[in-house]
């Protein structure tokens, strides 16, 4: 319950700041967050992954929802014909990625 709270600010944060700055924003606001929010161990990486999973994942969906599922199809047709909701999965990790990235270097 003590990590709820932080993931959810987290995850809130991390939504406004990717929804008027560009891909990379989460790498940026994951790592001001976890600087003033001293955590150790693997806590701060898994918290900050799967808030931009959700982030991600959620954007994507309302992206693609709003083009009448047509991006997905495309890029699912360029990378070789897979089913359009590994292209969800393949953007949800990569967001993730990033953000789970960003507080490695917030470390004090």
């Amino acid at each position: 319950m003590t990590k709820l709270i932080p993931f959810a600010l987290l995850t809130a944060i991390l939504a406004i700041v990717q929804y008027f700055m560009p891909w990379w924003s989460g790498f940026l606001a994951s790592a001001g967050f976890f600087y003033l929010w001293r955590a150790s161990g693997i806590t701060p990486f898994v918290m900050s992954f799967f808030a931009g999973f959700l982030v991600w994942i959620l954007a994507a969906g309302m992206s693609d929802f709003q083009n009448d599922f047509a991006l997905s199809g495309m890029l699912a047709s360029l990378l070789g014909e897979i089913p359009s909701w590994i292209v969800y999965l393949i953007t949800a990790v990569i967001g993730g990625t990033t953000s789970g990235l960003g507080n490695q270097n917030s470390a004090r």
